[in-house]
């Protein structure tokens, strides 16, 4: 059962997110649990800080807090980010995948953006015959954690105008099997 006892709500209330993050670790919880989360952190929305106290709601909680935000008509704008924000030439054979997919997936941990995904599977994809041990190890553990609840949520809260959803959830599949990762869902 989620604990949504005053600790953990005062970190999210307090922009703590990061101890907010390790309070939840282990914690777990069924719909009704989640509801009331969210329903105790929906009474922060007039907070200076919501904007950040919603961010880290999603980024924790993906699409289940999409969906509780849609139920209160609160509908979530999707962000226009291009592919062409990366200025890394993702096809040069003068350069290893390895670092560009360090740089990457280290981006995605962080800011969760569509362009960073697209890229590790670009680069999946089109040069996985090129990485190094570690980095098939790296990027097992990103398809670990970043699972269809992932890109899911980074779909639905962005779209880049020359890709399709149905193209990135293509990439992520043919990213698991050239890998031998199994995809978690």
């Amino acid at each position: 059962m989620i604990d949504t006892d005053d600790t953990y709500l005062e970190l999210i209330e307090n922009g703590d997110f990061f101890e907010a993050s390790s309070y939840r670790i282990g914690l777990c919880g069924d719909d009704a649990d989640l509801l009331s989360l969210f329903q105790k952190v929906w009474q922060f929305k007039d907070r200076e800080n919501w904007s950040q106290i919603d961010h880290y709601m999603g980024r924790e909680f993906l699409c289940d807090w999409l969906e509780f935000k849609a139920s209160l008509g609160e509908l979530t704008d999707r962000t226009l980010v291009f592919r062409s924000d990366t200025d890394t030439d993702l096809d040069s054979k003068d350069t290893s995948p390895d670092p560009i997919i360090r740089d990457k997936v280290q981006a995605f941990f962080t800011e969760h953006r569509l362009c960073d995904l697209y890229d590790i599977l670009y680069l999946c994809t089109h040069r996985s015959q090129e990485f190094g041990p570690d980095i098939k190890g790296l990027l097992s553990t990103f398809f670990d954690y970043c699972d269809g609840r992932h890109i899911d949520y980074v779909l639905a809260t962005q779209y880049e105008p020359d890709l399709t959803d149905n193209e990135v959830r293509d990439m992520y599949h043919r990213s698991c099997d050239i890998l031998g990762v199994k995809e978690s869902k």
